[in-house]
């Protein structure tokens, strides 16, 4: 797979007016809800699969996370071909956003969260594929693998029987033709990325993102610059500060 960079998308546009699909972008400018793609997510959580494969509910994974904030059932999708996660075991893991930084080396194309946040957001599985047939969970797992991996599966034992090399290299395409730069908006999913601590797959889960999700009393510093989620908030310095990720965050006032 070549990289998005230099990736030759000329042949794409047949097939993106072929697909009876209308492809989601970025939020409307005019709606004045400030939303993050750096949610206050907890450090690390205790999570286990349910299902994998054809046994999952259209995703690669079933996932229930047992603690933290983000507890609850997940449909999860593989972003690593290099290690193995089966069903039913169990990890504990470090939580990220897909578009901060994350650990060096983990991942080969890095740069692709915001191509894989794109497929993430298209509802592809059962639409209509221009090559016949529709897209499978297998389809769309197959993508990212592409997307994310220097490799993609050799066997692809657990993708199900109706997927197909062309109907993800499709989904692949137009990612690249529409998904540059892309970043969800109120209501859209975030990728949130799972890396288990113990050495297996790291996975991510969908995060809805909301409005009222955003709005609350944390700034945010970066290069001595701050920024108040709530509208009309003011940064009080006697205010207590915590480290997070190495970020510093704190607590603003409406005053």
């Amino acid at each position: 797979f070549i990289g998005c960079d230099t990736e030759d998308v000329s042949q794409t546009e047949e097939t993106i007016a072929a697909v009876n699909h209308t492809f989601r972008y970025k939020k409307d400018k005019e709606n004045d809800c400030d939303i993050s793609v750096f949610p206050d997510l907890p450090e690390t959580l205790s999570a286990c699969t349910t299902a994998k494969g054809v046994d999952a509910d259209n995703s690669y994974f079933n996932l229930t996370i047992n603690d933290s904030d983000l507890a609850g059932e997940y449909g999860a999708w593989c972003v690593d071909v290099d290690l193995s996660l089966h069903a039913d075991e169990c990890f504990e893991a470090n939580v990220y956003s897909s578009y901060e930084s994350l650990p060096e080396g983990k991942f080969e194309h890095p740069e692709n969260f915001d191509l894989i946040n794109w497929v993430l957001n298209q509802n592809f599985i059962g639409s209509a594929s221009p090559s016949g047939g529709t897209y499978t969970f297998g389809d769309v797992q197959w993508a990212i693998w592409e997307l994310i991996d220097d490799q993609n599966c050799a066997l692809c034992a657990y993708l199900g029987t109706d997927w197909s090399k062309t109907k993800g290299q499709e989904i692949v395409d137009l990612a690249i033709a529409n998904g540059e730069g892309y970043e969800p908006g109120d209501g859209d999913s975030l990728a949130v990325v799972l890396i288990p601590t113990n050495n297996l797959q790291s996975i991510f889960i969908p995060y809805e993102l909301e409005c009222a999700d955003n709005v609350g009393t944390i700034c945010k510093r970066k290069k001595q610059t701050w920024k108040c989620i709530r509208k009309g908030c003011k940064h009080k310095k006697n205010k207590r500060k915590k480290q997070h990720k190495g970020r510093w965050k704190f607590k603003c006032s409406s005053n």
